[in-house]
Order: C-alpha cells, then sequence, then structure tokens
C-alpha cells in the first residue's frame, strides 16, 4: 500500500511508462486542433470566400433599410422588418469601413456563426469533445446554411432563431427561450404553426402553460409591426400578392397560399438538389440514432425536426 506523495509518485511513473496512454492523448489532442483548424477554415470561407450578394427579396428589404435609414421612410413591402431591424449595426459599420452593401450582405454569415457559438456554449454539457466539433461541423459543411448565408434572405434569421429558441427551452433557460422563438415567429409569419405546436407539446410535457409564450409574444410584435408600418392591426398584404410568373405551373398567378400542400411536402421530400430524401438521407436515421442521445437531446432532435 502507498500513502500521500509516495503513490503519487507511483501512479506518475507508471503513466509515463504506458506508452499506449500517451498515444491516446496525443491522438485525442491532434483530433481537437484539426477540428478546430477546420472550423477556422470553414469561418474564412463563410466571411470571405463565398460570394455574397443582395437581390430577390433580400434586395426589396436592403431598400427599406437604406431607405429608413437616410430618408427616415418606410418602404411598404409584405415582409416582416424585424432581421433587417438586427443588420442595422452592419449598415452602420459600412459607413465606416468599406461599404453597408458588403457588410450587411455578410449579415448572415455573421448571424449564424453567431448562432453556432450560442449553440455550443449551452449543449456543451450534453455532448463529448469530440461529438461537439463534429456537429459543428456538420452545421458548417454538411447542411444548405452554406448557399444560403452569401444572400440577405430572411430564411437564416428565422431558422437560427427557432432552433436556437427550441434548445433553451428544452434546456430549461425559459426566459431566453421565449423570446428568442418568438422572434424566429415574427420574422416569417407562417411559422406562427410551427411555434404553436413545439410550444403546445413542451407545455403538456412539462405542464406548464408559460410555453404557450413565444406564440403569445409573436402575436403581438405581429401587430405592432402592423400598426407601425401599416395603420392597421392586421396587415393581409402578404396573402393578397399576387405572382408575378407567368409559366406553365397550373398554380401560377393567384392569390395569398395557394399552392396545395401535398405539393408543397412531397417538394420538401422529393425536390431535386433541396429535398431531404437526396440531400439529407441521414436523417431517415433518425430513430435509430436518438438511441444514442440523452433524453434532453431526444426531446431537441424531435422538435427541431417537426
Amino acid at each position: 500500500r502507498c500513502r500521500g506523495s509516495h503513490c503519487n509518485f507511483i501512479k506518475i511513473s507508471v503513466y509515463r511508462l504506458n506508452p499506449s496512454q500517451d498515444t491516446n492523448i496525443a491522438s485525442k489532442d491532434c483530433g481537437r486542433h484539426i477540428e478546430r483548424a477546420l472550423i477556422f477554415i470553414g469561418i474564412i470561407f463563410y466571411l470571405f470566400i463565398y460570394p455574397h450578394g443582395i437581390y430577390s427579396d433580400g434586395l426589396v428589404r436592403y431598400e427599406a433599410l437604406e431607405a429608413s435609414v437616410q430618408k427616415g421612410i418606410w418602404i411598404e413591402h409584405k415582409y416582416s422588418m424585424l432581421g433587417p431591424l438586427f443588420s442595422l449595426p452592419f449598415y452602420f459599420l459600412g459607413l465606416v469601413a468599406k461599404t453597408p452593401h458588403w457588410w450587411v450582405s455578410r449579415f448572415n454569415a455573421f448571424l449564424f456563426l453567431g448562432f453556432l457559438y450560442f449553440l455550443r456554449k449551452n449543449l456543451k454539457p450534453y455532448f463529448s469533445r469530440s461529438g461537439m466539433g463534429i456537429f459543428i461541423l456538420h452545421l458548417l459543411v454538411g447542411t444548405m446554411f452554406s448557399r444560403h448565408v452569401t444572400d440577405y434572405f430572411g430564411e437564416v434569421f428565422t431558422a437560427c432563431f427557432a432552433a436556437l429558441g427550441l434548445a433553451l427551452l428544452v434546456l430549461e433557460k425559459d426566459r431566453r427561450g421565449i423570446l428568442v422563438l418568438a422572434l424566429a415567429a415574427v420574422n416569417a409569419p407562417a411559422n406562427m404553426i410551427a411555434v404553436t405546436l413545439s410550444s403546445s407539446l413542451l407545455a403538456w410535457l412539462r405542464k406548464s402553460w408559460r410555453y404557450f409564450l413565444p406564440a403569445v409574444i409573436a402575436v403581438v410584435l405581429m401587430v405592432l409591426e402592423n400598426y407601425t408600418r401599416f395603420g392597421s392591426l392586421l396587415s393581409h398584404q402578404y396573402l393578397i400578392d399576387e405572382a408575378k410568373t407567368n409559366n406553365a405551373l397550373p398554380y401560377a398567378r393567384m392569390n395569398g397560399f395557394h399552392y396545395p400542400f401535398l405539393f408543397g411536402v412531397l417538394s420538401i421530400f422529393l425536390s431535386f438538389g433541396k429535398g431531404i430524401l437526396f440531400f439529407s438521407p441521414a436523417l431517415l436515421l433518425v430513430k435509430y440514432c436518438q438511441k444514442f442521445l440523452g433524453e434532453k437531446l431526444r426531446l431537441l432532435q424531435s422538435l427541431w425536426l417537426a
């Protein structure tokens, strides 16, 4: 038997004489360095290598943002101004360095990288070191974010805020999660259905009414935005906007949400290049993978997929 410092000396000696332990530690350290290097390279690509631009729906938002800053007026359009308001600091930064267009066109890239940081910070206790690194790398290079961060559309804002909000709620960080999830719904009102269903599931599982607050807060903020911009509590501008495209599609040039729900679901799963079946076939293994996750991560994965 050994006691005190003699015991510690023996343990250290045995550890140093065991080459397999040194090899394992060295390989783990090497793996972590490689992960960090790859993540850093991904950040460089996201901000400086990928071509960024502002066009289509994003151009409408940018022109509205520019008019509000330079002329103090609101340009009437059907999209929420919540996302552009968050990008306002980038516009002012462009008045000091480079141009507002350069910074605002990279808003979604900065937003996504910030999302990865906060997601890693909150989920770190539930992952191993290697597991978290692989998860971040997968989000960087194995998803469609790498394409969508190159423009100024609103989908990246909605996806990041919804995913982070649900993560915070699952981890029982309710105050921040409620606000973040509500902002995701405000930015894309069509997501109110998903937010309400997710809130209902959490309220039922945890027997608490506070999980309905994201939907309630989102409705209040939507009404406030409509009143500020259009002078009415409820604006139907998005619903009555006519499609301008003239093509062979049988449901073109109709008002509102006219595309059949069944065809929309089929396009989500089977659309070439973007369909889940072709782009993310690993999702078919979700049920198999869930048995390797803890309770909270299983719930979070289900909410993200829903």
